[in-house]
């Protein structure tokens, strides 16, 4: 008999996975600190206007949401007014109450808020820095105040110990420096100074103020830089990294890594710029504008400080231009007016665009197609978010904080499986393999007795390799499975031990009888017992597989509704026939069947193997149709694309049927995959959608044909560093989900036909022959699982469909969307087959399968390489931003014999993808797909 595994340790293992607590990364990330401003777009066209004549403008601000930019300007008292302009001809006053005599000089606004920060001085108080809010009691407060001059007012989006800090520059003498306080005035400290009283005095008041040992003073120690000279200019729109003004007039970059400023260093572009220009980084951080004041005009750089464009404007004397909330245009001023100037740049409003580019080509990808694929090498796909929050850089959270992810119906095409895949392995050890060995044996006892020497061989032989004994010629050469014997190579989950290996090539070895004449058939219609085991044993895969198109001894001819030409031919092991198998099989030569359905070429040569996008153009993807089209089929095939269509036809009807076999709902799952509505984005075109689609379509369709390559029908054709400071928080990241309702809605429906084939396998009387609480427990844990993953699709399904109807997603969208990530469930699912005993060591998601054919006509497989990582360009608030997210590859190769997932594993390198999906990868320098899974941005303004 055969040994299967020791199932103690493994069930042990799987409960221990099973019950571990997972906790969220980002389940407490305090959105409700980063609120979103709904960014309006700019103006198309240039528009101006000019403040009253009476009035000087000082400086301006563009307000958080694009609306209009808020005019700090001052009569000739120098009373203070604030003047908004909405970019068109709308302006409001709003006048400024203080209770001193202010003089305004610098104004920014808060980057989560309508608040306004203004720097300015008085004759009483000296300068001083003011919180104002315009739209609350018009209130003001004094934030921080000083007899030296102050200037250089600026902010990041990060909070520092939970606030908003202002940085400013305080000048002592020839001297400068850079000081920060928070938005409510706290927390004073040096930033860049040679002043070490006013530093040491700091650190004395702050261990004083948080009552801690002296000798443990270092533990809230800022690090700062000692230098004589500093002045803040602007933070990157990572919001870590500060960049300032050296004495000689160099740009530097200081970088806020978690809970201290670590380090120095000179940013790229700062050797490339005069020391007199004055520069501005874009809000998607792409470009860099360079102006020097006195000169008419203005340079646009890209990330690696390629000039791609010089702006002519009235005037640079003024000391600020900016950009517009949205990265659409610059606001400047000159004398009293105002000025928008639109540049339309590319990928302008995609807000993150400086955390996934960095090279031209995929500036050109992004604006193409709106998206792109990566090459990965990774095992598997839920690596594609790991990295990015496990990646060893990940303490340098300030320069890199967290890529916005993109929840993927792949990933759950990937869970499903592993949950398909550990059922179906689960219903072979406990019912089909036992059944199969009671059937073998007693056949070899029935007709050992009887003297019928070929039935007699047959069951001693399946016996015999059951048990792992290849003794004879024949015997060695199925072992072996070599050339004519490739059949008997086991494949997919069946290679993973010596007893799977031993059950696939005796099944094999069994479905290999002929049943041709009426004496053979009568002597099994006789044996009524072994028909019984027999019969028994096919029905254990029953609720896995649609049915068969053969049938067994003595049973009536099968009629299956989808199927044109029946083949009613008895065998011992009839294997399943889909719709997914009438699809290849129609779509080439049977010389048996009328010569209206011969699918032949122009000259009279016979077809002898499909193309596995047939699939996809039948399930209702209209790129499928091209695809085939640039392969020029349907010009070589004349008859090939009306009995497609026919296909098609024959597909809707079934659908519209009886679809209750967890088969068939997964087909209608492919379907609605591989037909899904693109979302009504104008930058994402149809060609990159239905890629996706059918790349996850087919995929899918690799995964169940590989779960069940045993006891599918594969036809043929025929015819031929330390401290705790303050941390950083920096923005968190918001990501979307992939806009694809209908495929989370049939993906809940086949995790729910999964559900229930669960419960008939515990039905089986067989079920409970032995260990019946632990196989309770295992088949309990198992549908919990289930039912946590149908809660996920059921709120990502949602999510979905608000994208679809553009609606804001809420925080709570938010939270579930970026602490998600697939590896718990796929750990636990897979540690069902793996031979590691529920140990971390899953066997890769790489697979392959034989589709179709023959060792005569070739056989089509149809592959799964390394996923790739889908950058996709989605809504961000207004704007846009690049989320990632996991996407099968698909391959499709013609082999002689079978190829197992080992072989496959060991020749990936050596094989492309397919020509459909090339347009859409991300190219390397050396312009071959190779490995791109970090993304750090080497080259752009700041690093080189």
């Amino acid at each position: 008999m055969v040994k299967l595994y020791k199932v103690k340790i493994h069930f042990l293992l799987f409960l221990l996975i099973l019950f571990l607590p997972t906790k969220p990364l980002f389940s407490g990330t305090p959105y409700s600190d980063f609120p979103m401003f709904t960014v309006l777009s700019s103006p198309e066209k240039e528009t101006s206007f000019q403040i009253g004549k009476k009035q000087q403008l000082v400086d301006f601000a563009v307000l958080n949401d694009n609306s209009g930019v808020i005019a700090l300007a001052a009569d000739e008292t120098t009373r203070p007014t604030l003047i908004k302009w909405n970019f068109r001809d709308n302006i409001e006053t709003l006048y400024l109450k203080t209770e001193i005599n202010f003089i305004p000089m610098e104004i920014i606004s808060h980057p989560y808020s309508f608040r306004l920060f203004l720097l300015g001085r008085s004759e009483e108080s000296g300068f001083m820095i003011l919180s104002h809010d315009p739209y609350i009691n018009n209130s003001t407060k004094t934030i921080y105040s000083d007899s030296l001059p102050l200037s250089n007012l600026t902010t990041s989006t990060a909070r520092f110990g939970g606030d908003i800090r202002i940085f400013f520059a305080r000048k002592r003498g020839e001297k400068s420096e850079i000081l920060t306080i928070t938005e409510n005035g706290e927390r004073l400290y040096p930033v860049v100074s040679d002043n070490r009283e006013l530093y040491s005095k700091w650190i004395i008041d702050r261990v004083e103020e948080q009552r801690i040992d002296k000798r443990n003073e270092d533990t809230v120690k800022p690090n700062i830089i000692d230098a004589p000279y500093g002045v803040p200019l602007e933070f990157h729109p990572s919001g870590g990294v500060l960049l300032w003004q050296n004495e000689q007039r160099q740009v530097m970059g200081l970088p806020y890594m978690y809970d201290n400023w670590r380090g120095d260093f000179v940013p790229f572009f700062s050797e490339k710029i005069k020391g007199k220009s004055k520069f501005k980084i874009s809000p998607n951080g792409l470009y860099l504008m360079v102006w020097e004041p006195g000169r008419k005009s203005l340079e646009i750089y890209d990330f690696n400080y390629n000039k791609i464009r010089e702006v002519t404007i009235e005037d640079t004397n003024s000391s600020k231009i900016t950009f517009t909330k949205d990265g659409k245009g610059i606001v400047y001023c000159h004398t009293n007016e105002f000025s928008y100037l639109p540049l339309d740049l590319p990928l302008y409003n995609v807000e993150n665009g400086w955390m996934f580019i960095s090279k031209k080509s995929e500036v050109d990808l992004f604006n193409t197609w709106g998206g792109l694929f990566r090459p990965t090498d990774f095992d598997q796909m839920y690596y594609v978010y790991e990295s990015e929050r496990y990646a060893p850089f990940r303490e340098f959270a300030a320069i890199l904080p967290i890529r916005p992810v993109l929840v993927t119906t792949d990933s759950f095409h990937e869970i499903l499986e592993a949950g398909y895949a550990g059922i179906f392995f689960l219903n072979e050890k406990y019912l089909a393999i036992k059944r199969f060995e009671r059937f073998i044996e007693h056949g070899k006892t029935l007709f050992n007795d009887s003297g019928t020497s070929y039935w007699s061989n047959l069951f001693i032989n399946a016996s015999k390799i059951l048990n792992d004994i290849y003794d004879d010629e024949e015997l060695i050469q199925i072992e072996k499975a070599e050339g004519e014997y490739g059949d008997y190579k086991a494949r997919g989950y069946y290679e993973q031990s010596k007893e799977m290996i031993n059950y696939f090539k005796a099944v094999q070895y069994v479905n290999k009888v002929k049943l041709c004449d009426k004496k053979e058939l009568d002597i099994w219609l006789k044996q009524k017992e072994l028909m019984d085991l027999l019969r028994a044993w096919i029905n254990s895969y029953r609720f896995f597989v649609p049915q068969s198109r053969k049938r067994l001894p003595g049973d009536a001819r099968t009629t299956l509704s989808y199927v044109k030409h029946p083949d009613n031919r008895v065998t011992l092991f009839p294997k399943a026939w889909g719709i997914d198998n009438e699809i290849m099989d129609s779509v080439v030569f049977h010389s048996e069947w009328p010569e209206e359905d011969w699918v032949i070429d122009i000259h009279g040569n016979p077809r002898l193997l499909p193309d596995i996008n047939e699939l996809a153009y039948v399930f209702g993807n209209s790129l499928a149709e091209r695809i085939l089209e640039k392969k020029k089929l349907f010009k070589q095939y004349p008859r090939l694309q009306g009995i497609l269509d026919e296909l098609r036809q024959r597909w809707e009807r079934m659908r519209q049927g009886d679809v209750s076999n967890i088969y068939n709902k997964w087909m209608l799952l492919i379907s609605d995959q591989v037909s899904a509505k693109k979302p009504d984005w104008p930058w994402l075109t149809d060609e990159l959608w239905e890629t996706k689609q059918i790349l996850t379509g087919l995929s899918s369709w690799t995964n169940i044909r590989h779960a069940t390559v045993l006891i599918n029908e594969r036809s043929a054709a025929e015819g031929g560093e330390g401290g705790f400071f303050e941390y950083i928080t920096v923005r968190p990241p918001r990501g979307a989900v992939e806009p694809n309702p209908e495929a989370f809605q049939s993906l809940i429906m086949v995790l729910n036909g999964l559900k229930g084939v669960l419960e008939l396998i515990m039905l089986d009387k067989d079920f409970f022959d032995s260990a019946e609480a632990e196989k309770i427990l295992l088949f309990e844990g198992i549908e919990g699982i289930i039912g946590q993953l149908t809660g996920e699709l059921e709120k990502f399904r949602e999510i979905a469909r608000k994208e679809m109807d553009q609606i804001p997603l809420s925080d709570d969208d938010y939270r579930a969307i970026n602490s998600y990530s697939s590896e718990h469930d796929l750990f636990t699912l897979k540690s069902i087959v793996s031979s590691g005993y529920g140990l971390p060591d899953l066997d890769p998601m790489t697979k392959i399968v034989d589709i179709y054919g023959s060792q005569d006509t070739g056989i089509l497989h149809s592959a799964i390489g390394h996923p790739l990582e889908w950058n996709l360009i989605v809504p961000y608030h207004g704007r846009r931003q690049i989320v990632k997210g996991p996407v099968y590859s698909l391959y499709e190769l013609i082999k002689n014999v079978p190829v197992t997932d080992s072989e496959w594993r060991a020749e990936i390198e050596n094989h492309s993808l397919p020509e459909w999906v090339r347009p859409f990868i991300y190219k390397s320098d050396k312009d071959r797909l190779k490995s791109d899974t970090s993304w750090y941005p080497k080259e752009s303004f700041l690093f080189k």
